[in-house]
């Protein structure tokens, strides 16, 4: 099944209405679709989504900048790096 939600938008939204007014509607394959949503979005934690949004910011983040601090000259002894750990925020 191979649907483009940004070209389709108005398609999703007419099956999404036709879904939650009856559900046996919609083919079997749409109404596997929207029960994933649903079960996907029950109890849904937004600390840990944000949480792991600010983790993978802080990876992006490193690997953009990170080549402005690597120490590239072979030749030569690397410069001693005062490294500071700190502990991430539990959320």
């Amino acid at each position: 099944m191979a649907f483009d939600p940004i070209h389709n938008g108005k398609l999703l939204e007419e099956y999404e209405r036709k879904w939650r007014d009856d559900p046996k509607s919609l083919d079997p394959e749409w109404q596997s679709f929207f029960q994933g949503f649903e079960l996907g979005n029950r109890g849904l934690d937004r600390s840990h989504t944000e949480a792991q949004i600010g983790v993978l910011r802080l990876l992006f983040a490193h690997r953009d900048l990170g080549h402005r601090s690597a120490y590239l000259n072979a030749l030569d002894m690397p410069p001693e790096i005062d490294i500071e750990l700190r502990p991430i925020a539990t959320a």
